[in-house]
């Protein structure tokens, strides 16, 4: 697992329900999008040293833990062009995943660990145009993505 003089701390944090719903729960999600015309970023989304951790635990996602999602455009299969690299069993993910589900109470959500080597890509879309009607009542409004690398907020000067 972490190997960093925070990871006591970071585990403590995710493993906390009031701390994770007292911080994440202050940001009311259905009001940014609604505000922002469908797609919020969130600045300092989680508290700098949990967000460290995160960062952290992704890094050290080991290569068998990588599944490559892709496929070529096509409506009638349900599918938009994209491929990258995803994750939903790495060790130490389902703690963070279940932080990040607080911002939807009371909605069934499905989130990965994804990376995006310089050959991957993924078109715009609107999930919502590609789901089936049944699959939509549970989705959520609006796709989004939880950037927790530096590198990412220096480039867009936020």
């Amino acid at each position: 697992m972490l190997r960093s003089v925070n990871t006591k701390r970071y585990e403590a944090w995710l493993q906390d329900p009031g701390k994770v719903m007292g911080w994440i729960g202050k940001f009311n999600l259905e009001k940014l999008l609604d505000k922002s015309g469908g797609l919020a970023k969130i600045s300092n989304f989680l508290p700098d040293y949990v967000a460290e951790g995160v960062l952290e635990v992704l890094k050290q996602v080991p290569a068998k833990h990588w599944n490559v999602t892709e496929a070529e455009r096509n409506p009638a299969d349900n599918n938009i062009a994209h491929k990258f690299w995803s994750s939903k069993t790495a060790p130490g993910l389902e703690a963070i995943v279940r932080a990040i589900s607080v911002l939807q109470p009371g909605r069934i959500n499905t989130f990965s660990a994804g990376k995006y080597e310089k050959s991957n890509h993924i078109e715009p879309h609107d999930d919502r145009a590609y789901a089936d009607v049944v699959v939509e009542v549970c989705a959520s409004p609006a796709d989004r993505v939880f950037q927790q690398n530096p590198m990412f907020v220096k480039k867009n000067g936020d």
